[in-house]
């Protein structure tokens, strides 16, 4: 199968050092393999950063969409509050024992196309564990019921717990791919949600 470029939407502070603290989308061209990202381009509205230049580790970059269950039609305008640890595994948390107010976080809504990116780094495992990197996420949406569930990362989850997460449907598993910028990944998701 021929390998198609694929259209990322990069903060240009992600690709430019120099100028961190500007938020203009910059497009970017990569050679990803033989699929083309489920949400190629998203609405500047749809797309969130929340770990910014000085953050230490890994920068991964999600790409998703959110569509109906039954239908497979986009759910525009669904509220996702994400939250995760640093790279080290510790959440930082504004309030103490209360991840929830973890330093990294923030929401977005999705676009008109269902779509969303997040802006973040790959998290690390708690400090006594040695699997588990994962991002917190709820999702809201009119006329669905709320959905809180995580982001796990393949190669970092616990084989007792991959069938349980996937059994209750409350953890998606990313496999993150290294674009050919270094320390810089792309994962993908589709979020199916019903009643």
């Amino acid at each position: 199968m021929k390998h198609k470029p694929l259209i990322i939407y990069f903060l240009l502070g992600f690709v430019l050092q120099s100028c961190s603290s500007h938020f203009a989308p910059v497009v970017v061209q990569e050679y990803l393999g033989d699929y083309e990202l489920i949400c190629s381009t998203a609405s500047e509205q749809s797309v969130v950063r929340i770990a910014g230049d000085e953050e230490p580790g890994e920068r991964l970059f999600l790409v998703g969409q959110i569509v109906d269950q039954e239908t497979k039609e986009p759910i525009s305008g669904a509220k996702i509050f994400f939250y995760q640890a640093n790279h080290e595994g510790l959440y930082n948390s504004r309030f103490i024992g209360m991840p929830s107010f973890a330093r990294i976080s923030g929401s977005v809504k999705t676009d008109v196309n269902g779509c969303f990116i997040l802006q973040t780094i790959i998290p690390g495992n708690y400090p006594d564990q040695i699997d588990g990197k994962h991002i917190h996420t709820k999702i809201r949406a009119p006329g669905y019921p709320t959905w809180n569930m995580e982001f796990l990362f393949e190669g970092h989850l616990d084989d007792v717990l991959r069938p349980e997460y996937l059994t209750r449907g409350d953890g998606v598993i990313l496999n993150p791919v290294e674009t050919l910028l270094p320390g810089i990944f792309i994962a993908e998701c589709e979020l199916e949600m019903g009643n």
